[in-house]
């Protein structure tokens, strides 16, 4: 495993160039990820998933 000694910071991000929300920049321990971003049916079933949740959680004893 080859080391990085590059750490990146916040203001590393805020210098990314915009690209229009297709990737997803993330900083964990110092380590940059960059990943796709969710497709659009993810969005809608999360927004799903959250109203069964919200449902259920109100629901009477």
């Amino acid at each position: 495993m080859v080391s990085n000694s590059i750490r990146w910071t916040t203001r590393d991000l805020d210098a990314m160039p915009d690209d229009g929300g297709w990737k997803r920049y993330e900083i964990i321990d110092g380590e940059l990820f960059v990943t796709r971003a969710p497709h659009i049916r993810h969005q809608g079933t999360a927004g799903k998933l959250h109203m069964r949740l919200e449902a259920w959680s109100e629901e009477p004893d």
